[in-house]
């Protein structure tokens, strides 16, 4: 299989990096293609890496960092967006690479960071494929459980978990490392998409099996 990997870490001293990069060579060592475009330029066995740079910020860029020295008004840039400047270029950035380097058989994007599954929302406006959605953690972040607190205003609450169903009703399957993370996101409204919902730990360094199982969509 085709497979085209989305995320912003991968071996760069992050958790998630470490994660992404076993999961990248663990699928390429079951015999899949992998095509990996990360923020860094790890060296992955068997894995076509390419480092994807933010775009140059362009005109509403430009405006939002403008906006920054608004107060509250600086953040409605950040909140149409769901992310930062950077983080939107990045966006930009990977979905155009990925349909000058397609076509792919399957979609697996790993969040954390969310700019991960919103690129991975953008590289299906342009192509059709299968997606498999990673989720590490909790997003958005005010979802963390208690003694975890995060300062976030309704409106900003609203858009993210909006942004959150959508990746939940895009992709083909969903992916958490744990059984209490799936249930603590995948309830109330969101218990329909549990039918969809694996659990495959983090894999470590001498076996990965379940790395190369989640990609059943």
């Amino acid at each position: 299989m085709k497979v085209l990997l989305v995320s912003w870490h991968c071996r760069n001293g992050t958790a998630e990096g470490l994660v992404a990069a076993r999961v990248a060579e663990a699928l390429a060592r079951h015999g899949h293609e992998v095509t990996l475009l990360t923020r860094t330029a790890p060296d992955l066995e068997g894995v076509e890496v390419h480092r994807v740079e933010p775009d140059p910020p362009g005109a509403f860029d430009r405006l939002s960092r403008a906006m920054d020295r608004w107060g509250r008004v600086g953040a409605i840039p950040h909140l149409l967006r769901g992310c930062t400047v950077e983080e939107a270029g990045w966006v930009r950035a990977v979905a155009r690479r990925a349909s000058e380097l397609g076509p792919f058989d399957v979609l697996h994007s790993r969040l954390n960071p969310a700019s991960s599954h919103l690129a991975a929302l953008a590289v299906l406006e342009r192509i059709d494929l299968p997606w498999c959605a990673y989720f590490s953690d909790p997003w958005p972040h005010h979802l963390y459980p208690e003694p975890y607190r995060f300062t976030v205003g309704p409106l900003s609450r609203r858009r993210q978990e909006r942004f959150l169903d959508t990746m939940l009703d895009r992709a083909g399957s969903l992916i958490f490392p744990s059984g209490q993370l799936r249930d603590w996101l995948l309830v109330g409204p969101r218990e329909e998409f549990r039918g969809k919902a694996f659990v495959a730990p983090h894999p470590g360094t001498a076996g990965a099996s379940p790395a190369v199982s989640f990609l059943k969509t």
